[in-house]
């Protein structure tokens, strides 16, 4: 059976992607597939360097989540007019060097997050939602590679909290990110799969049995 070349799991912080990228890993390696973990996470390098930085300058930005902690994170928001480029300069080479090298010397790549989450999280820091119908939004959401399968790992707000307890977004935040990959993911027509109520050997098998249909 043929499997698709790069596989990418998007989505909010406790629906599973990560957990999940455990078993579909061991999955393809033990069929002899040479198989790349990528992780896409904000900040991204130079970008984070940058952030602490700036941090150190103004100070610690702290919200208390919907759990009632205090959770310290950066706030882009001073800087809504840069900040998008400074995190696109800083994903582009993880973009150049972990996914497409990777593809162009033969591996299966596993991509944990996506262009998709960055748009979303660049949209959060800097506390601008509509950034993601942007000029910068749409170049990012062009980087992904053709030919790869999206899978939007789709949950709801009291499993977020349940799973992330320390989660660094508002109750608020969150419902408007859950909003943004709602709008994004149908836009971009990706795979769906509700993980609210799956545990993991569930979410893995509903993976596979999308990317033994692509």
């Amino acid at each position: 059976m043929s499997y698709p070349r790069l596989i990418a799991l998007t989505g909010m912080d406790g629906s599973g992607k990560t957990t999940v990228c455990v078993p579909l890993l061991s999955y393809f390696r033990s069929r002899g597939y040479k198989t790349k973990y990528v992780w896409i996470r904000s900040l991204h390098s130079f970008a984070f360097a940058f952030s602490k930085i700036l941090e150190s300058l103004s100070g610690p930005n702290v919200i208390v989540n919907p759990n009632g902690r205090r959770i310290r994170r950066f706030d882009g928001s001073p800087y809504a007019g840069v900040w998008p480029l400074i995190e696109f300069v800083s994903v582009l080479p993880l973009i150049i060097f972990k996914i497409r090298l990777p593809l162009l010397l033969g591996h299966t790549v596993v991509s944990d997050r996506c262009a998709i989450d960055t748009v979303i999280s660049i949209a959060t820091y800097i506390r601008k939602p509509l950034f993601v119908k942007g000029c910068l939004s749409r170049i990012l959401l062009a980087t992904i590679p053709k030919g790869v399968t999206i899978i939007y790992f789709e949950t709801d707000l009291e499993t977020i909290l349940k799973r992330k307890p320390n989660i660094e977004y508002t109750e608020d935040e969150i419902k408007v990110q859950l909003m943004l990959y709602d709008v994004l993911t149908s836009a971009m027509g990706t795979h769906r799969i509700e993980t609210s109520e799956k545990n993991v050997d569930e979410t893995f098998k509903a993976v596979l049995n999308i990317i033994e249909k692509v």
